[in-house]
């Protein structure tokens, strides 16, 4: 005899960032949530960003790999918030003394912050680039952004790799990504200072998930502030 379901899930909206698109979810089960917990316990960030992925597939019932990293990120967190609870205990350094003090983000309280940067970029009189925001799942797959050894700058480097749709001249339209690797790195290493502050402030204003967090230490009672703004952050 065939076990009974147990429980009819509620069925939630919520407003895909980059499109405006409401889709439904459920929140997660215990076969999900235990994923979660395994992911997040290993401390791999690759384990963990791929458990988010399939979280919102089983939940959502869509492909969120297409999706930029804010979306995913924005998704989840209304997932997790209506799966256990629309707050989380996290603990964050001072900024003083470096002591981790437990506070609570409240999910209710993030936002998604945009600014409106245009996405094609003049480098010289004849060269201009048009760059795009990559998608969660070139970010998960990346092996230099997702590891933990990996410095800041190449991590930085391989972010605008991927940011670079195509190079634009009098001519023709390049597709950056079609290029050999050493092509777009001879590329790259040819900016300048000034073009290269350009495609990073273009990296900088990608959308993000946002949570201001101001708390007291608990040890020396200093003020904090701090702006939490990614997976990483929430779940810390």
């Amino acid at each position: 005899m065939a076990l009974p379901v147990l429980n009819d899930s509620p069925i939630y909206q919520v407003t895909v960032p980059s499109t405006d698109e409401v889709i439904k979810f459920r929140p997660f089960l215990v076969k999900e949530q235990r994923t979660l917990l395994i992911a997040f316990e290993s401390q791999d960030r690759r384990q963990i960003l791929n458990a988010v992925l399939d979280t919102i597939q089983s939940c959502a019932g869509i492909d969120p790999r297409p999706l930029p990293m804010y979306d995913v990120e924005y998704i989840f967190v209304q997932i997790r918030a209506k799966s256990v609870g629309e707050t989380t205990d996290i603990s964050i350094a001072c900024s003083e003394c470096e002591h981790k003090t437990p506070i609570k983000v409240d999910f209710n309280d993030a936002i998604i912050q945009k600014e409106d940067v245009p996405s094609i970029i003049k480098l010289t009189d004849d060269v201009n680039i048009k760059l795009r925001h990559p998608s969660f799942y070139e970010m998960v797959n990346n092996q230099i952004i997702t590891n933990d050894e990996t410095t800041v700058t190449d991590r930085l480097t391989e972010s605008i790799l991927l940011s670079i749709e195509s190079v634009l001249t009098e001519e023709e339209q390049i597709s950056f990504k079609d290029e050999p690797r050493e092509e777009k790195l001879r590329f790259f290493n040819s900016l300048t200072n000034e073009q290269f502050a350009k495609i990073k402030d273009y990296i900088d204003s990608a959308p993000k998930m946002i949570y201001d967090a101001k708390w007291d230490c608990e040890a020396c009672n200093k003020p904090n502030e701090r702006r939490l703004s990614s997976i990483d952050d929430f779940f810390s």
